[in-house]
């Protein structure tokens, strides 16, 4: 993991990083630690292991992107939001993104690097989708609107949503 803040760019593939995280290598660990609702752990493991099922029951063995942009980004019209399939920039225009180095923030030195450009498998299906506002709000109308679902499926999601605890600091992620 420490090699993936370092250099956000590097060459590494989903199966890959999957590989890693069966593994507990990849800077956060995905083997059973507690019994289920002892605690609460987040990982994105778990968004790829659903990618990989999905795409390995698809009748068109289609891969993630491609379904999302099929089955999601076409009929909503988010013609601005990409699935990244390749390491590079946002396409442009695009806000450019910015991380702490890491091994001077061990020592308290705050300055920022450029990490725009990354490789989408680090996050793959659980959030390397980019988008713009206006394609955001058409996202946002579809969450209230729900259109792509059915009823049935509109009706499981209301009813088993479980909210994200929010950690004893009040901060999450890396800040």
């Amino acid at each position: 993991a420490m090699q993936r803040y370092m250099d956000p760019a590097m060459s590494m593939t989903v199966d890959q990083w999957i590989d890693k995280s069966k593994a507990g290598t990849s800077g956060r660990t995905d083997k059973s630690e507690f019994s289920p609702g002892e605690k609460y752990y987040y990982t994105n493991s778990n968004y790829f292991l659903l990618a990989k099922i999905i795409e390995s029951v698809d009748p068109a063995h289609r891969t993630i992107d491609q379904m999302i942009s099929e089955e999601v980004l076409t009929p909503l019209g988010l013609v601005n939001t990409v699935f990244p399939t390749t390491t590079g920039l946002p396409p442009a225009p695009y806000s450019k993104g910015y991380a702490n180095k890491l091994i001077l923030s061990f020592i308290g030195i705050i300055q920022k690097v450029d990490v725009s450009k990354q490789n989408p498998a680090f996050v793959w299906s659980s959030g390397a989708i980019t988008s713009v506002i206006g394609d955001m709000v058409k996202w946002g109308a579809e969450m209230r609107d729900c259109t792509l679902l059915s009823p049935a499926s509109y009706a499981t999601i209301k009813s088993s949503f479980e909210p994200v605890p929010v950690p004893k600091s009040g901060r999450y992620g890396l800040n």
